[in-house]
């Protein structure tokens, strides 16, 4: 009966130690899992570098001033000469036979209408393509999705960068991007940003209060203060 004594303690000694290491165990994993996200590992998206040509030319009827290659598709930006709007700079897709699969909106007053592009690692046909337009300060990046040869409109980032001596600027290398199913998430690394910059309600904002999220179907600013 003393053996069965002394042996029910072992035991009860052993589990607790377990539990104890097990405890320890699982708090070091949840420090590392943090140290890595502030690291911007576990992004869904890359930037990527692509073939981009900055000369006048025409493709069409449409006037061309620069152009990325991706795929053997080209993302043209010019103007289209037969909108009311003639001067106002877009985004033009051509497929690999140089027919036009996508013409977007006029950026009204826009000096600039340049583009980066992101990859998925998980997906290697998708791709984000942000669209920074400007004047004399960011106004912001247009998104769109591009995948198998379909694009998409996804929204605008009404965001910029934030310097004391600087003007507000392209947020878009400032970025982490999550995809959750059609979900995305967009995340910004910069400590303080600048919302609707050059607009009515444009104010200073901390980045860890703000995102943006597509839904699969729109583009939301979360804004928790």
């Amino acid at each position: 009966m003393v053996f069965l004594y002394f042996r029910r303690i072992r035991r009860t000694s052993y589990s607790a130690a377990l539990a104890v290491i097990l405890k320890k165990y699982l708090k070091i994993h949840l420090m590392i899992i943090l140290v890595l996200s502030t690291l911007g590992f576990g992004q869904d998206f890359e930037l990527i570098e692509v073939e981009k040509i900055m000369e006048k030319d025409t493709i069409g009827d449409f006037p061309i001033y620069e152009t990325y290659h991706l795929n053997d598709y080209c993302f043209a930006i010019g103007t289209d000469p037969r909108s009311n709007n003639q001067h106002d700079l877009r985004l033009f897709v051509f497929d690999p036979k140089s027919n036009l699969i996508y013409r977007s909106d006029g950026q009204a007053d826009s000096m600039t209408f340049t583009l980066k592009f992101f990859k998925s690692k998980n997906k290697p046909n998708l791709h984000l393509i942000f669209a920074h337009s400007s004047n004399e300060y960011s106004w912001g990046n247009e998104v769109f999705r591009f995948e198998n040869g379909q694009i998409e409109y996804l929204g605008l980032l009404d965001i910029a960068t934030y310097d004391q001596f600087d003007v507000p600027w392209d947020i878009s290398t400032f970025m982490e991007i999550h995809k959750n199913g059609q979900n995305l998430r967009f995340e910004f690394t910069k400590d303080t940003l600048i919302l609707n910059p050059g607009g009515k309600k444009e104010k200073m904002v901390k980045s860890k209060n703000v995102l943006y999220l597509w839904d699969g179907q729109k583009m939301e600013l979360i804004n928790n203060r």
